[in-house]
């Protein structure tokens, strides 16, 4: 694995999404309460149940029901 990325996946569409050191920093820092559920982000690029486009930031959200309450 390269320096500084955590995680490589190819999300549902067959697009490269990449788990840099640094975006993972951010969760931590920024978003605390998703922190746990860091090891499931690959599980979520791949079968989301609802992604979201962000024009102002060209980037995509993806969402998966159950994956706060664990039952995935």
């Amino acid at each position: 694995m390269e320096v500084g990325i955590l995680a490589r996946f190819s999300d549902y569409s067959g697009r490269n999404v990449v788990l840099a050191w640094n975006t993972a920093v951010h969760i931590r820092r920024r978003h605390p309460d998703v922190t746990e559920f860091l090891g499931d982000i690959g599980n979520v690029v791949i079968t989301p149940d609802f992604v979201h486009w962000r024009a102002r930031t060209d980037s995509y959200f993806f969402y998966k029901s159950g994956v706060l309450t664990g039952t995935l």
